[in-house]
């Protein structure tokens, strides 16, 4: 099953929970598989781009969450201490400093939420 449906997938069933699991999160990550990828939201994404360098910053609309959802994602071979056959995985992380993250996440979003406003100005 490719990547990018098990993602909608992901989104569709699951966000709220990891959502709510993330915004208390400062000493764990969580990741969920993508088939050949692993993928994590807001905080957990911050240590996953913190430990794997390549992995790539996703910026996501959601309409059922008021603000934009930063994900990032690697592909398996890039974490090879991770088990192939799970579907999700906490690794414990060193604890978040929340104002490194929250540059991270503002930098990460800058353009992203410009573009957002150029669509809305176009639209109105």
């Amino acid at each position: 099953m490719p990547s990018g449906y098990n993602l909608k997938q992901l989104i569709q069933n699951e966000i709220r929970p990891i959502l709510r699991k993330e915004d208390g999160n400062r000493e764990a990550m969580y990741l969920y598989s993508l088939g050949t990828y692993w993928v994590a939201f807001e905080t957990s994404a911050f240590q996953l781009a913190c430990r794997c360098t390549g992995a790539s910053i996703i910026p996501l609309r959601i309409r059922e969450v008021p603000h934009p959802v930063l994900a990032a994602c690697v592909h398996r071979k890039d974490l090879p201490a991770c088990s192939q056959r799970l579907e999700r995985m906490t690794l414990p992380a060193p604890h978040v400093d929340m104002g490194r993250y929250r540059q991270w996440r503002e930098k990460k979003l800058e353009w992203f939420l410009e573009d957002m406003e150029k669509v809305k100005n176009r639209k109105a």
